[in-house]
């Protein structure tokens, strides 16, 4: 019996086990790190991490101009929004304030409770700074077709408004609770 054999297989299993736990530990905090980021879900994003055009002082908000949604779907995009104002943008809060449509030659307006739903966070801006969103659109049973909806980043401070309505509806008399505003294409397709 060859004993010196049988030591040098334990020594080879010994480092084979002993590398296999460092890649399975490797293979698990990578895993983990992916999985983080991934369900982190609607959340800020620094500008650079965006995986579309940078927002700038002459295009501040980088939404795609034709979003596709399913109708009573929901759909996942993000976007860039430099803050441009000489302020900062406290409490910089995304929703859709309003959506028109045409149907059999009238035109008009979506109801406010059947506009689709903007999920996201409010985050604050300073002035002359950009900052990304990832953010969640959910279709509330409007019929399929093409509208024209605009989206607004607005002071989402309940204590000055009670919501994104009221900040563009008094927009005219005090036009600091909007942020920006960007007017893009909603499909609703089946």
């Amino acid at each position: 019996m060859n004993k010196k054999g049988a030591l040098s297989l334990s020594v080879n299993a010994i480092i084979v086990f002993v590398l296999a736990f460092a890649m399975l530990g490797v293979g698990l905090t990578v895993t983990n790190l992916l999985s983080e980021k991934v369900t982190g879900g609607i959340a800020n994003l620094p500008t650079d991490e965006l995986v579309i055009q940078q927002p700038s002082s002459t295009d501040p908000i980088t939404l795609p101009q034709n979003i596709d949604l399913k109708r009573n779907g929901q759909e996942k995009l993000q976007f860039g929004f430099y803050n441009k104002n000489p302020t900062s943008a406290l409490l910089a809060t995304v929703s859709i304030v309003e959506c028109k449509y045409s149907s059999a030659g009238a035109t008009g307006y979506v109801d406010a409770l059947s506009l689709p739903l903007v999920l996201s966070t409010s985050q604050d801006i300073d002035a002359s700074e950009a900052a990304g969103y990832l953010i969640a659109i959910q279709d509330q049973g409007l019929t399929a077709g093409t509208y024209v909806c605009t989206l607004v980043i607005y002071n989402g401070d309940t204590t000055l408004y009670t919501d994104a309505f009221d900040a563009y509806d008094r927009r005219a008399e005090d036009p600091t609770p909007i942020y920006g505003q960007e007017q893009f294409f909603l499909n609703i397709v089946t």
